[in-house]
């Protein structure tokens, strides 16, 4: 663990610069995990994404904690309700990925749903910042990724079936 991620007291908090990745490859997986950030910080979760590449998020499919839509998925597709960050608040977020289903919840909410590879999804890609990167989001596993700075996490739980 790099320097810039801390545990104090059982909370894992990031003061920015590297990301923290899994060492093991997650395929269908189910994350909960309980974060809070500072105001104006930025925060993500990555998850089925290659830790190799020179930057994850051209790689792996996305959770937006701050710094965006809150749950969103990187501006793929418009989360279904806005959720405004509030500030050293603790949010509970999970994550579940069964084939090419994702679904992204907040506070027990459905915020999104997206199916990888439908035609919605691949028109969206192609009209987004990921356009250039062929395979972007296609992997069929890969890591689990924490990112962000002024971001504490705590009660992270990741379930494989």
């Amino acid at each position: 663990m790099s320097a810039n991620w801390q545990v104090v007291e059982g909370l894992l908090t990031c003061s920015g610069g590297r990301a923290l990745a899994t060492t093991g490859d997650f395929q269908d997986l189910g994350i909960v995990f309980d974060w809070k950030v500072g105001a104006g910080v930025s925060a993500e979760v990555f998850y089925r994404a290659d830790e190799d590449i020179a930057a994850v998020d051209d790689s792996g499919l996305v959770m937006q904690l701050a710094g965006g839509e809150m749950g969103g998925n990187g501006g793929l597709n418009k989360p279904w309700r806005e959720i405004k960050l509030q500030p050293d608040v603790w949010y509970r977020a999970k994550i579940s990925v069964f084939g090419y289903q994702v679904e992204h919840l907040i506070n027990g909410d459905r915020i999104l749903t997206y199916v990888i590879d439908s035609p919605d999804w691949r028109a969206a890609v192609a009209g987004s910042r990921y356009k250039a990167l062929r395979e972007y989001g296609r992997l069929s596993s890969g890591r689990i990724v924490l990112s962000g700075h002024g971001v504490t996490f705590r009660n992270i739980k990741i379930r494989a079936p």
